[in-house]
């Protein structure tokens, strides 16, 4: 989770699920039980974050404020 922009009053946030990554250190049965309970049965990478990252570092956000946006491939859904 990590704050992306902040003018004024206005701060976003994104929150992300396990990330797929050559440091990444998580047990194998934690790993498993992570992609059981999510809708999508796949780890997260790096290249699935970017468009809501453009999204948030854009003007097209500008009129968004204290939001925090879920990208973690459902398990919060499901």
């Amino acid at each position: 989770m990590g704050v992306l922009r902040h003018e004024g009053n206005s701060c976003q946030r994104h929150r992300t699920g396990l990330v797929e990554d050559e440091r990444q250190n998580a047990a194998k049965a934690l790993t498993e039980l992570q992609l059981k309970e999510r809708s999508i049965k796949r780890l997260q990478t790096p290249d699935d974050l970017m468009g809501t990252l453009v999204f948030l570092c854009s003007s097209d956000s500008d009129f968004m404020t204290g939001q925090a946006i879920v990208v973690d491939g459902g398990s919060v859904f499901h």
